[in-house]
């Protein structure tokens, strides 16, 4: 099955000489992450949370800056664990192959990122490709807050705290790159 396509603008930050590469349509390293989203190039879905994190990256001593590209894909090869459905569904799989030992129980139940790694790779030793990119939530409980988004009951809200990251496995998805200019 052949799902939609969607372009979804993406913002990367990473040390000046990688994102000038970048932007030259180079593929540049990748990060390799046990705990959040597994291998791969990891975006922020909006600039403001990419100046967010290239402050906290310049604050360690990184000379950092921001790329901006087009991510075209069809959704059906986003791997989705947004939701507690899309996640359930993962996990259940997950298990399946745990119990017929094609995946390590021990990556499969202490990183979720080793286990996507692990769920990915077992299918690209087969020739198929599950997924190319890997949608997640991160949750930033010590994010500046304001008035408009503070609760203190027990009912769902808007929260500023939860940030939507993409881990792209294939940058060749990845298109009309740049260097946003003038980003403090």
């Amino acid at each position: 099955m052949t799902g939609n396509k969607v372009i979804i603008p993406l913002y990367h930050v990473d040390k000046e000489d990688n994102n000038r590469r970048f932007k030259n349509d180079e593929n540049i390293p990748e990060a390799t992450d046990l705990d959040w989203g597994g291998d791969g190039l990891y975006f922020w879905d909006n600039i403001e949370n990419a100046k967010y994190w290239k402050k906290q990256k310049n604050i360690k001593g990184y000379e950092c800056n921001i790329a901006h590209a087009q991510l075209e894909i069809t959704d059906d090869l986003i791997l989705d664990l947004t939701t507690p459905e899309s996640a359930q569904r993962f996990e259940e799989t997950l298990s399946k192959f745990v119990s017929r030992k094609l995946i390590n129980e021990k990556e499969f139940h202490n990183h979720r990122g080793a286990a996507i790694n692990a769920y990915y790779n077992l299918f690209v030793r087969t020739g198929r490709v599950p997924f190319l990119v890997v949608k997640i939530i991160g949750h930033y409980p010590n994010t500046k807050s304001s008035n408009l988004f503070r609760r203190d009951d027990d009912k769902p809200y808007a929260s500023i705290e939860n940030k939507t990251i993409y881990v792209v496995k294939d940058q060749r998805k990845l298109k009309d790159r740049s260097i946003e200019k003038g980003v403090r």
